[in-house]
């Protein structure tokens, strides 16, 4: 056997050898992808939703996938282009804008907000991070009836950000501003009216130029301060609103403006997914602002199971010991929750046409299904 043959032989048995491997990952990858599908389906059934969309990343692996409907006569498929609505996870992005601007040093998270407001009762000791925290004990304006009353009825009703605020000025507060932790959507809304005075632009301009466009969230809007993009569905209430069902259209905005800061954006899983794969291992933000947004209050929050700290606009979640960074959403007519695990390294969200439903049930089992995954 001469040294040519000798040599073709072993590039042969290394091209075998590497042929089989990838033949192997392939079929984990489709074992897993069936995995994860089986979840969104069994939790469309299993919850009543009308449709789910979800997305995961698990080291270089990523998936993307929908179940269910836009409607809730199961009449048209829910497909990975829709865009939904996800409430409270709205905070997230509003966070890292902060967060940036610290790291910019046009503010400074120990600031006092009478900079910005000096009417505002307290200003002069509530700091950005008590905002950011939620420890000012500022009144939470989404417990205001009357606001709640109006956005249901008059659903195309815009809110504007200073007249809600304004409606918190006379409420009395909960606690003095760092005793403790209780979240509070004013903190937000008042955060959102900060980031638009330092930048002397509106917020839609602001949330595009430092995230939407240089982290390519192509799928992601401010709505309905930007266009209401076409892939926007309809989303449907049956537990935050009484008098049965009720369906909430893309046009329909009233609770939208109401949350402005606090829980306006709309996107898709995927996207949703990418920013917080962004903000945990890009560059958008340097290690030691990263680590400051990490650090949080050990507080447990009755709305959300497995909670154990609240950071700088991150809950801190533990699913089956993983400890998770992200945030929850609700807003009539959708859910949406959107986590990353840094130990292990994965990042998973989801997102709902349905305004309550179990968000955490469904992270939990994909989470699972991600850990057998590891097992094999």
């Amino acid at each position: 056997m001469n040294r040519s043959f000798k040599l073709l032989l072993i590039i042969g048995m290394v091209l075998i050898v590497l042929a089989c491997y990838q033949i192997e990952i392939y079929a984990q990858a489709d074992l897993l992808a069936n995995k994860l599908q089986q979840v969104l389906d069994s939790e469309v059934e299993n919850l009543d939703l009308p449709g789910i969309q979800a997305s995961l990343r698990m080291g270089d692996y990523e998936w993307f996938s929908v179940s269910g409907s836009v409607d809730l006569e199961k009449e048209i498929p829910l497909t990975t282009q829709h865009i939904f609505r996800v409430g409270s996870v709205t905070k997230i992005f509003t966070a890292a804008v902060v967060m940036k601007l610290s790291e910019n040093g046009e503010i400074n998270l120990d600031d006092k907000v009478d900079k910005w407001f000096p009417d505002f009762p307290k200003s002069d000791i509530i700091t950005v991070r008590q905002l950011l925290n939620h420890t000012s004990g500022i009144y939470n304006y989404t417990e205001n009836f009357w606001f709640g009353l109006q956005s249901a009825i008059f659903t195309k009703k815009v809110w504007e950000a200073e007249t809600v605020l304004a409606s918190t000025v006379e409420k009395d507060f909960y606690f003095e501003p760092g005793d403790r932790h209780l979240y509070s959507n004013t903190n937000y809304l008042m955060l959102g009216l900060i980031i638009e005075k330092i930048t002397a632009k509106p917020l839609e301009k602001v949330y595009q130029e430092y995230i939407f466009d240089p982290l390519v969230l192509d799928n992601t809007f401010f709505i309905p301060y930007q266009e209401i993009p076409d892939n926007l569905i309809t989303g449907f209430d049956r537990d935050i609103i009484p008098l049965g069902t009720h369906d909430f259209k893309p046009t329909e905005n009233s609770f939208a403006t109401l949350g402005f800061s606090a829980g306006a954006i709309a996107t898709t899983s995927k996207d949703l997914r990418q920013f917080i794969d962004s903000l945990f291992r890009g560059n958008f933000l340097s290690d030691n602002t990263l680590t400051e947004m990490m650090q949080y209050i050990e507080e447990e929050d009755p709305d959300v199971q497995n909670q154990i700290g609240y950071g700088l606009g991150l809950r801190v979640l533990e699913i089956n010991g993983d400890r998770l960074y992200g945030h929850t959403g609700t807003i009539p007519g959708f859910g949406a929750a959107v986590f990353y695990c840094p130990e292990k390294d994965y990042s998973l969200a989801v997102v709902s046409n349905v305004s309550i439903f179990n968000q955490l049930s469904v992270v939990e089992k994909l989470i699972n299904s991600i850990n057998e995954n590891n097992n094999l």
